[in-house]
């Protein structure tokens, strides 16, 4: 008989995907819908027929490249195709490159994390709350985000995640060779 998925794993492979998939494509809808509401945005005209001088023009709105844009939507398409072969159970090796992906977006999450909060303000653009705002914000995003890689980790590598992605449970002389109880 196949070991079945747990409700710790199943919970484990959603929380990752909402973390890492989920969450990084809803910021880039949101930046890019906002950035297309701002340049459709209409300059007025004058009764006199003259378009009225803008107070400033151009500028970025999204706050990062087009390449971080892409590497960003890159991971999280990436990262759903993992979970969905996780969450499905084949091939064997959707284990490890489950705990490969965590891993490397936990290091990417915590070098952009640390970043954001350890970035010196520039006195020339001024001072508002935004910046402590977006400190705290950051903080908490390695913190949850943390905390969703460790619980994922965890599980993946208790027995019942291992037996689900090996297919079968071991027979007691494997247990004994593999050293779990």
């Amino acid at each position: 008989m196949k070991p079945p998925r747990t409700v710790g794993l199943s919970f484990a492979i959603l929380a990752g995907v909402m973390w890492f998939a989920l969450l990084p494509l809803l910021e880039i809808a949101t930046s890019v819908l906002i950035q297309y509401r701002v340049n459709s945005i209409e300059i007025p005209v004058t009764p006199q027929g003259d378009t009225a001088a803008p107070i400033a023009s151009g500028g970025e709105l999204l706050g990062i490249t087009t390449l971080g844009v892409g590497a960003q939507l890159a991971t999280s398409l990436g990262f759903l195709v993992i979970a969905a072969l996780a969450w499905r159970g084949r091939p064997r090796w959707i284990r490890g490159a489950m705990i490969a992906a965590v891993l490397l977006l936990l290091i990417w999450t915590t070098i952009n994390a640390y970043t954001a909060m350890s970035a010196i303000p520039d006195i020339r653009a001024g001072f508002d709350s935004g910046m402590e705002v977006g400190r705290s914000l950051a903080f908490g995003r390695l913190v949850i985000g943390a905390l969703i890689a460790l619980y994922m980790l965890w599980y993946m590598n208790r027995g019942p995640a291992r037996a689900f992605y090996r297919g079968y449970y071991l027979r007691r002389d494997e247990q004994a060779r593999e050293g779990t109880p």
